[in-house]
């Protein structure tokens, strides 16, 4: 009887490790540009999809902003980065920088008020 008890509490715990109705969440990814890293490990994202009008054949631009988690404060305006969506970190946060696929140029600054003059 005993026997009869273990097999079927053994069977019921392999049917489980071996259910396949549980499934990981796909991971997509996008790419977009830093507009904004004033919040702390968080950074704004714009991402620009581009595509063709099914109708009027004219390429037709759509943008949206992602607030992104940004873990190690790396990013910094003008970087083009990867994002992978994750669970929720925050009320409007789901995605997670992966890499920073290029950097921004560091701008040199001008002096505005510096000006040259000639003598004659």
């Amino acid at each position: 009887m005993l026997k009869s008890i273990d097999i079927m509490m053994n069977s019921k715990l392999t049917s489980k490790n071996n259910d396949s109705s549980f499934t990981t969440p796909k991971r997509f990814s996008l790419t977009g540009q830093v507009v904004n890293n004033s919040l702390e490990k968080t950074v704004t994202v714009l991402v620009v999809n581009k595509f063709r009008h099914p109708i009027y054949q004219k390429t037709v631009s759509r943008s949206k902003k992602y607030l992104v988690h940004d873990a190690k404060n790396k990013c910094q305006i003008g970087d083009q980065v990867l994002i992978v969506n994750s669970r929720k970190i925050s009320l409007k946060k789901s995605f997670y920088v992966a890499k920073i696929i290029t950097s921004a140029q560091k701008k040199s600054k001008i002096n505005l008020f510096e000006t040259k003059t000639e003598n004659k």
